[in-house]
């Protein structure tokens, strides 16, 4: 596989999972801060059929393309190199992060005293930024974690990989959804996060899979299941059911392997530099992280949720727009700032 041919697609997934990640947060504002009775049965279904399809891939694959590009064996990565990008997030929590933790704090006390900035920090530290900010926080896990992974790829043919793959899968993603659908305590006799799946899935995928007409059933069988399993747990009251598309569910990682084969398979078209896919795609990172303030500034001292309300369809259209283009506007004027430019 050709560098060319990574960057392709690469791009292409950046660009379209920065405007899915956007919609993501957008409807999930909604949600997760309403019950069913106050969105609408209806406007609840759309909305989490939606989000499912279109956009929960996103950060999963945005995990898939770290890892094919770091953990591959042929590219040196040196620990400067290496600490480059850690220092590089851990900036984007002192200075984003906290900045965020700082307006929560406020939020709820009203007051500007040493308490707020003590107690801002400490909730930096313990990871209770805006949730959004997990991924920087998963980002340097999973940066520390490279060189043994790397060495570990790099020692292991193509069949210890696989098997690693599905030890790994079995371990974050089968038993975790089998603990949570049936309510019991199966161990797993090791406790990993599912994104070490993802980092390892992505260099394995972008260097020996393609996508089959098998693995194309298996992945649209899994994104028809969730929509099922959603659609009829809010219809019959039993809530959202949000970990059927949780980032650990069996079924959100099968779904989101399909698609970045999807991006491998059909997005190697080169990406014209200037044009909105190539925008979308530098910006991509900027965008995840500056786009929550201006979905908190609508829905909290503006009456966004009434106009999705009044103009169903329109309203979500017009909102999304808005939040998309104050976000791009946003980090095209940080790009121009210095010191924060190299951070996003």
């Amino acid at each position: 596989m050709s560098e060319s041919k990574k960057i392709n697609y690469f791009e292409w997934a950046r660009a379209f999972g920065a405007l899915a990640i956007v919609l993501l947060h957008l409807f999930s504002c909604q949600l997760d801060n309403n019950g069913i009775d106050a969105v609408g049965e209806m406007r609840a279904i759309v909305y989490s059929d939606i989000q499912i399809v279109f956009t929960r891939w996103a950060v999963p694959v945005f995990i898939m393309i770290t890892g094919a590009l770091l953990l591959n064996p042929e590219k040196s990565l040196p620990y400067r190199k290496l600490w480059s990008y850690i220092r590089r997030m851990l900036l984007v929590l002192a200075t984003f992060g906290y900045l965020f933790c700082l307006m929560e704090v406020f939020a709820e006390t009203k007051q500007v005293d040493p308490a707020l900035f003590l107690r801002s920090f400490l909730n930096l530290i313990e990871g209770n930024s805006w949730s959004h900010m997990w991924y920087v926080y998963a980002l340097i896990g999973l940066y520390i974690l490279t060189p043994a992974l790397k060495a570990f790829v790099g020692a292991s043919s193509r069949h210890e990989l696989r098997v690693a793959l599905v030890a790994l899968f079995l371990i974050t993603s089968v038993i975790p959804s089998i603990n949570v659908v049936a309510g019991v305590g199966i161990t797993s006799f090791i406790t990993l996060p599912v994104y070490v799946f993802y980092y390892l899935f992505g260099y394995y995928a972008a260097t020996f899979m393609k996508l089959s007409r098998i693995m194309a059933g298996i992945g649209a069988v899994a994104g028809a299941l969730m929509v099922c399993a959603v659609t009829v747990s809010i219809a019959v009251g039993s809530g959202y059911a949000d970990w059927v598309y949780a980032n650990y569910s069996a079924l959100i990682v099968v779904y989101s392997c399909f698609v970045f084969l999807v991006f491998k398979r059909f997005c190697n078209t080169p990406v014209v530099r200037g044009s909105l896919v190539g925008k979308l795609a530098s910006y991509s990172f900027g965008i995840y992280i500056i786009h929550p303030l201006f979905i908190n500034l609508a829905f909290k001292f503006t009456d966004a949720g009434m106009l999705t309300v009044l103009l169903p369809g329109i309203g979500e259209l017009a909102l999304y727009l808005l939040v998309l283009g104050a976000s791009v506007g946003c980090v095209w004027i940080l790009k121009r700032v210095p010191g924060i430019q190299s951070l996003i």
